[in-house]
């Protein structure tokens, strides 16, 4: 990767820093409820569960940060850390949630749930605070595999590329290490892809995705596909903006506001935007992104689009008209995420049991 591809970001990160820092003084030091009794305590993170189950996500994190989590006693401190991993389970990566995480004494975590919440504040280009996590983390027994992955994450946020490559290197031929090699070869594929290495991208997201019980699996022939159908410089736009990428959602989306309409891969990166703009609560710039991109269904993103509109625009008012389009969704596709996602929706509007899923 050239050497500039982090220079035009390193403001952007400082203040970005700075800005998340003083939301979490602000959480800490100006909470109007501290001293307030265990019960109401209580009922106030009951509260905000309430929210979260009702898929009223703003609601549930403006009523969670009435609370201190440093202050709270135990069990409730406890009690509030389930409300914070419901939260990220419900929104992935959410900056506001693993800000409002990061304010629990880290010991509170188990060993899984650090090294997850490391990598969802690298996925959301917090890694400072993913960091916090990772160190606590680093010593105990079981921790190594994700650790080492997440170290090569962070030195490759920095630029470090040839540090990355060689820790990948070393883990992959420690013979202490007891996982498989898949999410090693697809962390090398991503490395290589990200300093214009194509042919060895190719090759390494290939070795990866032959180790299918791997969630890492699918990411690679995503990653794979993305190359074969177009490696001009859209392909660099398009994976700065993909979730693996460490630059911060405003810039991950505005990398892939460069991938131009004539390239094959403009409707992946519409898709993509989507995501970031639902990931910050903005639904009109979702809806308009989806709109967009949910104009041609024979692409996959299409398809995505299409039943993600259909829960979003219809269902709530108009079930018979989400009912419609997911049958006609069908009708031309039987196979694939949005298929299987239309064929539940239908089940759920036949059944009077709305569910809350997202293709």
């Amino acid at each position: 990767m050239p050497e500039n591809y982090f220079a035009d970001t390193m403001s952007c990160r400082i203040l970005t820093f700075v800005r998340h820092f003083l939301l979490i003084c602000a959480i800490a030091f100006c909470s109007p409820l501290w001293g307030t009794s265990t019960d109401s305590l209580s009922a106030i993170i009951d509260s905000a569960f309430r929210f979260l189950n009702d898929g009223k996500e703003d609601s549930a994190f403006l009523t969670a940060i009435k609370v201190n989590p440093r202050t709270l006693p135990n069990p409730l401190q406890t009690h509030a850390s389930r409300l914070g991993l419901a939260a990220l389970h419900s929104q992935p990566s959410s900056r506001p949630w693993i800000e409002w995480n990061a304010l629990f004494d880290p010991k509170i975590w188990s060993l899984e749930e650090k090294m997850d919440l490391s990598r969802q504040a690298f996925d959301a280009g917090l890694f400072p605070v993913g960091s916090m996590w990772m160190n606590y983390g680093e010593h105990e027994t079981g921790a190594r595999h994700a650790w080492e992955i997440l170290k090569v994450r962070l030195a490759a946020s920095q630029g470090h590329w040839k540090e990355a490559g060689e820790r990948l290197d070393t883990w992959k031929d420690n013979t202490a290490r007891r996982e498989s090699s898949g999410e090693v070869l697809f962390w090398q594929g991503w490395l290589a892809l990200h300093q214009h290495h194509v042919d060895a991208a190719d090759t390494l997201f290939t070795l990866a995705s032959a180790y299918v019980e791997e969630s890492s699996a699918q990411r690679a022939l995503e990653y794979r596909q993305a190359l074969l159908i177009d490696s001009s410089q859209a392909l660099y736009d398009y994976i700065r903006g993909l979730p693996e990428s460490p630059l911060p959602d405003s810039l991950r989306s505005s990398s892939l506001a460069k991938v131009p309409e004539s390239s094959p891969l403009n409707p992946y990166a519409l898709w993509q935007s989507s995501l970031i703009s639902r990931k910050a609560g903005d639904k009109n710039r979702e809806l308009l992104l989806l709109q967009s991109v949910s104009k041609d269904i024979s692409t996959l993103p299409g398809r995505k689009a299409t039943a993600r509109l259909a829960k979003l625009q219809f269902e709530p008012r108009f079930p018979d008209s989400a009912m419609a389009a997911y049958e006609r969704l069908l009708l031309q596709y039987q196979q694939g995420v949005p298929p299987e996602f239309a064929k539940s929706r239908i089940q759920a509007l036949r059944n009077g049991t709305p569910q809350k899923l997202i293709p």
